[in-house]
Order: structure tokens, then sequence, then C-alpha cells
């Protein structure tokens, strides 16, 4: 049986849930997921086939907020996220055109890993990107050492959160689940089955970063503070 659900992440709780059938699609299930959902006060974060224009509007419309991460499923989107944030060239003489581009950073460390999570945030696609009530575009870098040696992953994805409820620090936390728990700093040979872990690791790991704060309320929990004006992050999964 193959069933779409919506669930708490911070409580590991599934609200709702729907049965997709064998010739139907996640997109044609997803309405009626959160169709039994309060969608006020609410953050959907979803993956793959989740980010549909009609679904944002839905979630949008009902006074809720999206958080999705793009995927081959939509490549025009995904192609003007990827170019947006590729570094361009300068020109001897010349200088950078102003942007809006903003960061923050995380590291943690414990159960044999450490991983340090980098998001860049724009708002520079909002008139550009024909997507509903799209307020910001992100890159997220995500890189970690394990017994296994040194891993990177990047994604892309979009958010209707705007940026005074939001700052880059919260849609990092929304996105990767950082949320308030402690850092735990390895030293530089920890649990990792006896390897040396790299420069670049002992300095995440030592860093006193985690997640940057903001002044700027979030409208997510999970992971996250209890936010101003939303009450809710919850996540569709299949």
């Amino acid at each position: 049986m193959h069933l779409l659900a919506a669930y708490l992440p911070k409580a590991g709780v599934v609200l709702a849930q729907a049965e997709v059938e064998r010739k139907e699609h996640e997109i044609v299930v997803a309405p009626t997921v959160l169709a039994r959902l309060p969608l006020r006060g609410v953050v959907v974060v979803g993956y793959a086939l989740h980010p549909q224009r009609a679904i944002s509007s839905t979630i949008v419309e009902a006074n809720g907020d999206v958080l999705w991460f793009v995927d081959q499923n939509q490549p025009t989107v995904l192609d003007d996220i990827r170019q947006l944030f590729v570094e361009p060239g300068v020109m001897t003489g010349w200088s950078l055109p102003p942007t809006d581009v903003e960061t923050a950073r995380s590291c943690e460390g414990g159960h044999g890993r450490v991983e340090e999570r980098i998001i860049t945030v724009s708002s520079m696609l909002q008139d550009y990107t024909p997507w509903p009530y799209l307020a910001h575009v992100f890159k997220l870098e995500r890189r970690w050492w394990d017994a296994k040696g040194e891993h990177d992953e990047v994604r892309y994805g979009l958010t209707s959160l705007p940026s005074e409820v939001a700052a880059p620090a919260d849609l990092l936390r929304i996105a990767r689940g950082v949320g308030n728990r402690e850092r735990v700093a390895l030293p530089a040979r920890c649990d990792l089955g006896g390897r040396r872990l790299s420069a670049a690791a002992r300095a995440c790991a030592a860093h006193e970063c985690g997640a940057q704060q903001s002044d700027r309320q979030p409208r997510s929990v999970g992971w996250c503070d209890e936010p101003r004006g939303h009450t809710a992050r919850v996540c569709l999964c299949n």
C-alpha cells in the first residue's frame, strides 16, 4: 500500500494520510491530505514531487506557508535557482552588481559524525520566476565527515516565508531540522572508527557557531522555537 502522509516532525505524529492508488500520482492525492489539516499558521515542507504551483497556492491562501526542495520535476525553476547562485566572473576594473544574498551556517557533531550546513538565500527571483507567493529561493550546502570519509550535497529550494519573519538562520533550521539541539564538539580523533578528522572537520567541530541566530521570529516549529504567527511545521512524505 502506498500512502501519502502529513506529519509533525517535532512530535513524530502523523496528522493525516491518504492512500495513493496504483494508477494515481501523489500530486493528485496531496490536496486530499492537505484538506484534512488546519493550514493556518502551518509551514508545509515537501520534497521531490510535492512542490507544485496549485498546492502552494492552496496552502498560502489558507494562511499557511511552504518550503519546497525543488528537483528535476520542476526543471525551469531549478535552473533559475541554480543560475542565480552561480558565482559570476568579473573582468578587471569591474565590480559585481549589488545583490540581496544572505547566508547562515551551522556546525554540529555527535554520533560519530561532524556536519556543516550553509544556506544561501535571495529574493531576487521573486518577480522573475513564475511561482505563486514566491518570497525567497535558497541553496543548501551540506558537508559531513564520518567513518567513511568526507561527503557533500547541494540542494535548492524556494519558500513563501518573507524575510521579516524568517531570516536565513530560521530557514536553515526549518529546512534541515537543526533547531536548538546542542552542538557537541568532537576532538580530532573521535568515534569515527579510528579515522582522523580533516582540518576542515576539526574546525567545524571546534567552531562555536550553531545556526546563526536572528532577532526576526521564525514562522515554523518542529525543531525550531515556538514561532510568531505559526503553530506547526508539517512535512509531506510517502
